[in-house]
């Protein structure tokens, strides 16, 4: 902010949110979209990252995700579905690809749309090593639109997608054109934006001796898994994936370390990086509430409690993988262009 203006460095800022850490003052904040327009006129659609979760220890997501809909979001999508198909989509690239030798390794994930955007700015040459699948955020919102949205279009209700996250990037805008042709209103929400409300509806919730309960219509609003609660966690995204050679990098110092040792021709022996440029991962993030490695003890007894597997038959993913539902129709020079004109 400049004189309470707000500013917007194009060509420079990959949304990672250092300036916003390290400000003593203060005079730099990421873009606040509030919650005022939650309300019975329009149908408000949460997208929830599992971030949000380890936020309220020692709370089930289920309370968590009843507190959101006490707040007027209608419908709250947990994204743990989208991480297990991003999970064996993945997985089945790196197989087939390894065989074919077809791919540049390593391979990095496209997950953190800040590394997607430094590597865009600083190391176009690796754009190709960025995988080729739709992140799993991409994935929800793809979704949302094809069953949620035509389910109220009909009715001719307004709808409008909050997506909840950690950070200050916005929703993938790979994920959100077709939204946009249709008018619909996409609202990027910080979680400390959203928490002071909701850790009111939360403590409510934990005190009241009724059981909360909610009908959900479509499958992945059902609760969280332990191996989505391991995603808000550096070295989460490869804790469960079938992938032998595998590292996980978080920092923005060390992101951009690493990136210029594969820029060098470094960890060819290696299949995927998940990098995440705040330290600890998405726990870390600028637009969190709580200490991280509170929150990463939260994430840790969720582990405990839910253990880890995964929900979703390996074969139906397959199939969709079979007919191209995973692939980013972007090319590396596409991604250069949008990353860098585009916030």
């Amino acid at each position: 902010m400049i004189e309470k203006k707000t500013i917007q460095l194009v060509d420079q800022c990959v949304g990672c949110g250092e300036c916003i850490r390290v400000c003593d003052a203060g005079a730099v904040s990421a873009a606040e979209a509030g919650t005022t327009d939650l309300s019975i006129n329009q149908v408000s659609i949460a997208l929830v990252s599992p971030v949000l979760y380890a936020q309220f220890p020692g709370v089930m997501p289920k309370d968590t995700l009843m507190g959101l809909r006490q707040m007027g979001f209608r419908h709250t999508i947990d994204m743990s579905y989208f991480l297990e198909i991003f999970h064996y989509a993945t997985e089945e690239f790196i197989k087939r690809n390894r065989e074919s030798d077809k791919a540049p390794w390593p391979l990095i994930s496209p997950v953190c749309p800040v590394v997607v955007r430094l590597i865009a700015f600083q190391f176009p040459s690796l754009m190709p090593n960025v995988l080729p699948v739709l992140r799993p955020a991409a994935l929800m919102a793809r979704e949302v639109k094809r069953h949620i949205i035509p389910y109220y279009q009909e009715s001719g209700e307004k709808i409008a997608l909050y997506y909840i996250n950690p950070c200050p990037t916005k929703m993938d805008p790979i994920s959100s054109n077709a939204n946009r042709q249709q008018s619909i209103p996409e609202i990027a929400l910080g979680i400390n934006e959203v928490f002071p409300e909701l850790a009111g509806h939360v403590e409510q919730i934990k005190e009241s001796d009724v059981i909360p309960y909610h009908e959900t219509r479509f499958e992945y609003e059902t609760c969280a898994t332990g191996n989505a609660s391991l995603w808000g966690m550096s070295g989460g995204e490869i804790a469960d994936m079938d992938i032998d050679r595998s590292l996980a990098v978080s920092g923005l110092k060390e992101t951009i370390s690493y990136l210029q040792k594969i820029e060098l021709g470094l960890f060819k022996d290696i299949d995927y990086i998940e990098f995440r440029t705040c330290r600890e991962g998405c726990l870390g993030g600028v637009l969190t509430a709580i200490d991280k490695y509170r929150a990463k003890s939260a994430v840790q007894k969720m582990v405990k409690l839910f253990g880890l597997g995964r929900r979703l038959p390996r074969e139906n993913v397959l199939r969709m993988y079979e007919k191209g539902k995973f692939q980013t129709e972007k090319s590396p020079a596409k991604l250069i262009n949008l990353y860098g004109t585009q916030k």
